[in-house]
């Protein structure tokens, strides 16, 4: 903030001073839009700020074979289940229990 009274000679701020200002409040403004990311979904109740549960499914892994068509490695509950998809649809292709699931170090059944 500029005083300015009634002399001759106006004093300018240092460059520096101007730069530390900025940047000051550039992080303040930061830090108060993370707080409002982080906390203000649960406070003013918007939907896509909120975070979704998962619940009891998780995708194990994901494998591109071209470029629109992806095998899907999913764990519901218990089970993983193995799902092909491509542009047009999805498709189930086999259904594994966890504890008969094993994987060696390189990914392979």
């Amino acid at each position: 903030m500029f005083v300015y009274f009634a002399t001759s000679q106006l004093q300018t701020p240092s460059l520096g001073w101007l730069i530390f200002k900025t940047l000051l409040i550039l992080a303040v403004f930061g830090v108060v839009i993370f707080l409002f990311f982080k906390y203000g979904g649960k406070w003013l109740r918007f939907p896509y700020l909120q975070k979704h549960k998962r619940g009891k499914m998780e995708i194990k892994g994901v494998l591109p074979l071209q470029p629109r068509k992806t095998l899907f490695l999913v764990k519901v509950q218990n089970k993983n289940i193995l799902i092909g998809a491509s542009e047009s649809k999805l498709s189930l292709l086999a259904k594994f229990d966890e504890e008969k699931t094993t994987f060696d170090k390189e990914g392979e059944f």
